[in-house]
């Protein structure tokens, strides 16, 4: 790997570095829990489970956009 590379954990890291102490452990701590259960219950993924992260935050567009609206011709 090249040392002047900046990797995703180096962009993590200047993300979590006003974090405080405590703060840091208890990411730590769910980082190894995280680590556990995916060794523990490996999963096949689908194209379909890719997205399901976005499924609260991007669901609810569609209801809200209005499709009713009358454009005169010209």
């Amino acid at each position: 790997m090249n040392s002047s590379a900046f990797s995703i954990t180096d962009m993590y890291m200047g993300v979590l570095s006003s974090l405080s102490t405590d703060e840091k452990i208890d990411l730590i701590g769910k980082l190894i829990d995280s680590i556990k259960l995916k060794k523990d219950a490996p999963t096949a993924k689908t194209d379909a489970d890719i997205y399901t992260c976005f499924s609260g935050d991007w669901s609810d567009i569609n209801l809200e956009r209005n499709f009713d609206r009358n454009v005169d011709i010209w």
